[in-house]
């Protein structure tokens, strides 16, 4: 009996220790729903929800260095599974953001400014961490292009205000359509609008290089984060994918020496409108030398805001590229050396061999080289 209860509490706590992220997540939550109303208790289960995360990665971590979870099926290599609890590391990681900016809201509801403070980067990092989740667990280079694309909060926010335009311009459709029951021509968003946006996120990256600077430090740390994380047979895809945005920055900065002049004459249009909203009355009271700023915004402050947009991710990807290149180094190293390691068969026992060749494919060996190697060694 002791046997069965000491098995079955191994399994379990094995269970919860590599079952699915989210499943983890909302087990830890739906458990910690109950002390809502009792806010030290509440915080206090939430912590310890954080550190269950932080145990799984840990565990995960050291399980996974045995490469147990890459299978060779009729001398194929599936990495399926290995793929799946790997993508767990950033699941977890998108647990424990949830749970720190849960922490923050529920003990300092009322200080906005710390809430700002930490919880928008934290929740920039959990669109980040998403896209990282999904590209793992896929193996795709798109989604790991756009994961390198959400890496800076330049990124997410001209995400975030793509789709809600896209979404204010559904509504409205609907809503016309509703209101007359036939089709009609539907300005999708107000243009002035969006000349007010381009004017104010200019004026602030133009004003205050730290929204530059802290972004370009983040993202490099993503970027770090990102390429240790991911497995090192997925390392081709994601070089490939770091090229892709390298190239598609290089066309916007190209781009961008066209589309100035037009952007800027778009914006002369729209000042006469821009006069008379809100909008300019708070930059030019409220703002340092605003009136002055606003009169003069043209197409020299639009190449600035397309250099200042791109900027984190040049400086990122130069040095993730340099970063990507010593760990493939490395694992070229390591997978020889593993070979080298196979050629002492009678040393080895049939267990050690499979576990070497997991290994070896784990990291970045190719079959082909495999094959050709076990056939000079039965020549041998």
């Amino acid at each position: 009996m002791k046997y069965t209860i000491k098995s079955f509490l191994e399994k379990g706590i094995k269970n919860a220790l590599l079952c699915n992220s989210f499943f983890g997540f909302y087990i830890a939550f739906f458990i910690s729903l109950p002390f809502f109303s009792m806010i030290n208790v509440y915080t206090f289960i939430l912590i310890l929800d954080i550190f269950y995360l932080i145990s799984r990665i840990i565990y995960r971590i050291y399980l996974l260095k045995q490469c147990d979870y890459i299978e060779i099926k009729n001398d194929k290599i599936d990495y399926s599974r290995d793929q799946e609890i790997r993508a767990n590391y950033f699941g977890d990681i998108i647990g424990i953001i949830i749970y720190i900016v849960l922490i923050v809201s529920y003990q300092y509801p009322n200080s906005t400014m710390l809430n700002g403070i930490v919880c928008i980067p934290l929740i920039y990092c959990f669109v980040y961490f998403v896209c990282a989740y999904v590209s793992v667990l896929k193996n795709y280079v798109t989604f790991k292009a756009i994961t390198i694309l959400s890496s800076t909060i330049q990124g997410v926010m001209l995400f975030v205000i793509s789709l809600a335009y896209a979404l204010y311009g559904v509504l409205n459709c609907y809503e016309k359509l509703a209101q007359k029951g036939e089709s009609v021509n539907v300005v999708m968003i107000q243009m002035h609008d969006v000349a007010e946006g381009i004017i104010y996120v200019t004026y602030i990256l133009e004003k205050y290089p730290v929204f530059t600077i802290i972004p370009m430090f983040i993202s490099l740390v993503l970027f770090v984060l990102f390429i240790y994380m991911t497995p090192v047979y997925q390392l081709g895809k994601l070089k490939l994918a770091f090229q892709v945005v390298n190239i598609f920055m290089v066309l916007l900065g190209i781009l961008s020496f066209f589309l100035a002049n037009y952007i800027g004459e778009f914006i002369t249009e729209n000042k006469i409108l821009l006069m008379n909203s809100s909008m300019y009355e708070g930059f030019v009271y409220e703002v340092v030398n605003g009136k002055t700023y606003f009169d003069n915004f043209g197409t020299s402050n639009i190449k600035n805001l397309f250099y200042l947009a791109v900027l984190p991710y040049t400086f990122g990807i130069l040095t993730s590229n340099v970063i990507m290149e010593l760990r493939v180094k490395y694992a070229e190293k390591k997978s020889e050396s593993i070979l080298e390691k196979l050629k002492d068969v009678k040393v080895l026992t049939d267990e050690e061999k499979i576990q070497l060749r997991k290994k070896y494919y784990y990291f970045g060996g190719k079959k082909h080289n495999f094959d050709i190697f076990e056939k000079v060694k039965i020549e041998e």
